[in-house]
């Protein structure tokens, strides 16, 4: 069989691996060894663990990979097949004759279900928040014309794209939280997406990136996703809801490992302020906040009203309170920020790829 997009040999790093995994629906990979044969599949949830326990972009797939994967032999009827998938909802599963692929069978083509999100009751218990009220003076002279939730990404407003895909996903519940040019906001949203599902949120006048959220009626049984409107997350929200779940987190922050290369030497010193070392360019990866964040929505109960309060503020408050605040790493490459001009040109160059 030829090589495709969902092969990866055992010696790729993490880093190349997500820059796979970032192109491949399926989000699974199969891990190959020198002579092509599979050892093992590679999901986004594999990654995640390991990043989590050692935060090393640079490990090996082949460490990390799972290697207890299902498979299918030469015998294998359509009908086991189809139950299989139906079964575990394995994105691929091979065909291998001697661990050599023979085949590769994707869920999305043996069940034919191209929405697997839709109507599932997946998300019956989550609603989502978009945050659209700040002035985005990085975007100007757009932002002094137009609000940033207008700014247009492949032929149409960015807020758009970002509340497209949750009514695609079955979200029965979606506000926006509108400070500055709210009229024209508002009016856009009312006439462009003529449902019921959307409320709005004014603020009278700006009081951080939390604050509106408290005019939220809160709520024992439901979640909450809060999602920046300058943030387009190419992620399976299903996942990030099901691990925000499953870790009983109380709330989940979604962070993008980035790789930071500070393009100047550093100097290191030693207690006597003398030059010990100097680091040319030195390369770190951190995990960055991209802007969107999953909650219970009773912890709404811990933001003030009519008080300047940052998501910041929001977090520490409930670290203090000792909640538990988990991290959902995502790759840098399934996140785009265009709340800059720099990002939105690559946003754009994105698009154009697709």
């Amino acid at each position: 069989m030829k090589k495709n997009q969902n092969t990866i040999s055992k010696n790729f790093t993490i880093t190349k691996a997500l820059e796979r995994l970032s192109k491949v629906k399926t989000k699974c990979l199969l891990i190959l060894d020198q002579k092509g044969l599979v050892v093992g599949t590679l999901t986004d949830g594999d990654i995640r663990r390991s990043l989590i326990e050692s935060k090393d972009l640079n490990n090996k797939v082949g460490n990390i990979c799972n290697k207890e994967f299902l498979y299918f032999k030469n015998n294998i009827s359509k009908s086991k097949i189809y139950e299989t998938f139906n079964k575990t909802k394995t994105p691929l599963i091979p065909l291998l004759k001697g661990k050599k692929i023979v085949k590769v069978f994707f869920i999305d083509e043996i069940l034919n279900d191209k929405k697997t999100n839709i109507n599932n009751g997946q998300f019956k218990n989550l609603e989502v928040a978009i945050m659209a009220g700040g002035r985005g003076q990085r975007l100007n002279p757009f932002s002094e014309l137009l609000p940033k939730p207008l700014i247009p990404i492949n032929g149409k407003p960015v807020i758009d794209h970002i509340i497209e895909k949750f009514l695609n996903i079955g979200i029965k519940k979606i506000y926006v939280t509108i400070n500055y040019k709210r009229n024209i906001i508002k009016s856009y949203l009312q006439d462009q997406f003529k449902s019921s599902k959307i409320s709005y949120l004014e603020e009278k006048k700006p009081l951080g990136t939390a604050s509106s959220l408290n005019l939220i009626k809160s709520s024992m049984n439901k979640n909450l996703l809060v999602i920046n409107c300058d943030t387009i997350l190419n992620i399976n929200f299903d996942k990030l809801f099901d691990y925000h779940i499953k870790q009983k987190n109380d709330f989940t922050l979604v962070a993008a490992f980035k790789k930071i290369i500070v393009p100047y030497g550093i100097c290191e010193i030693n207690k006597k302020q003398n030059l010990k070392n100097i680091i040319e360019k030195p390369t770190t990866n951190s995990l960055v906040v991209v802007g969107a964040y999953c909650f219970k929505k009773n912890l709404l109960k811990y933001i003030p009203r009519r008080k300047f309060f940052d998501m910041n503020d929001f977090i520490k408050k409930l670290i203090s309170k000792k909640y538990k605040v988990g991290i959902y790493p995502i790759s840098d490459l399934d996140w785009q920020d265009i709340g800059e001009w720099p990002e939105y040109y690559k946003t754009i160059s994105n698009f154009e790829k697709k």
